[in-house]
């Protein structure tokens, strides 16, 4: 997309050892919110570039209306929860993750002045004449599923919340097609008996990437559960800046 539209590519290098020690901090410690390390990551890149450039204004492309919104317990994230979660499962220093400490975010909020707009808010978005309109014009690939757009993000949907937390995520995105009319109740039942949609080689490539064998891969599948109020979060502070905020 940007070669065709002959925009430039801003890119933030992080460490591919200390990121993927990140993440299997989060394996380690039986934590559900495993991709929260990769969302806040973009979120923070997406303001050193907003500050770098100048900009005032990101746009964010989640649609409520075709998405949903995710339930508090399915999915938390916050760099206080990630630092916490490193400190004591991590061996590879964080030097080079970009985390969305609360000073940084204030300051891109108050000295930067930087807003985020989501126009898909207030616009009657279709997301398959988008994706239709992404093959025709820029080569675009469908990539079987929502938020399989890469294999870590892939491995979270498809196997490890449905196979470890017994949820799925494909559940929010239908119940929003259904709220907006775009899919009946029962066309949203039939699809969530089906099977997750799953790569071939995922798994394989999962394990590979972190150097897990089998034998401890599986043991930790099996790990007891936690939860982000198992550990040091941001949520207490932010409750208490809420009007603020506002």
């Amino acid at each position: 997309v940007t070669d065709k539209l002959g925009i430039d590519l801003y890119t933030h290098v992080v460490d591919a050892k200390e990121f993927d020690d990140i993440v299997l901090a989060f394996l380690k410690s039986g934590a559900r919110d495993i991709e929260c390390p990769t969302d806040i990551g973009l979120a923070t890149t997406m303001n050193i570039a907003a500050e770098k450039f100048g900009i005032r204004y990101k746009i964010d492309g989640h649609s409520f209306r075709t998405e949903g919104s995710a339930p508090m317990d399915w999915i938390y994230m916050d760099a206080r929860y990630i630092q916490s979660v490193h400190q004591q499962y991590g061996t590879v220093p964080m030097k080079t993750f970009p985390n969305l400490w609360l000073y940084r975010q204030l300051k891109w909020m108050l000295l930067n002045n930087i807003k985020s707009i989501r126009p898909l808010y207030w616009l009657d978005y279709d997301k398959e004449a988008a994706k239709h309109l992404l093959t025709e014009e820029y080569g675009w690939t469908w990539y079987g599923g929502h938020h399989l757009e890469n294999r870590a993000t892939a491995f979270f949907h498809s196997y490890f919340i449905p196979q470890r937390w017994n949820a799925d995520f494909r559940l929010i995105g239908f119940a929003a097609y259904c709220r907006d009319g775009r899919m009946t109740r029962e066309e949203a039942l039939a699809l969530m008996s089906e099977t997750p949609h799953i790569e071939d080689g995922l798994l394989e490539y999962y394990k590979k990437r972190l150097s897990l064998s089998d034998q401890e891969f599986d043991r930790l599948m099996a790990l007891p559960k936690k939860y982000y109020c198992d550990f040091k979060t941001y949520k207490k502070t932010f409750e208490r800046m809420r009007p603020f905020f506002w």
